[in-house]
């Protein structure tokens, strides 16, 4: 597939399923895939359910990126200055 045709069919998906999503066709596993990833599981499960599992020719996957959890300071524990004779 040449790049006119993979700009056809990005353009086709996005198109089809809704411009907020991010398309991208990469060369996978299981041979020429169509990447759309969403903001929310509740999201990749709708468009999950319209997208199907054979494209154009290209097999889908959705994906998501969930919610960012936020770290907290890191975990410091200093070494023991003084030996404690028992």
């Amino acid at each position: 597939m040449n790049e006119l045709e993979r700009k056809k069919v990005l353009l086709k998906a996005k198109i089809e399923f809704g411009p907020r999503y991010e398309y991208k066709i990469y060369n996978g596993g299981l041979g020429l895939t169509l990447k759309i990833h969403t903001l929310t599981k509740e999201e990749a499960g709708k468009v999950r359910k319209m997208v199907p599992i054979d494209y154009e020719g290209i097999y889908t996957i959705v994906t998501y990126s969930g919610e960012q959890i936020e770290e907290d300071e890191p975990l410091f524990l200093p070494a023991e200055e003084e030996e404690y004779e028992a």
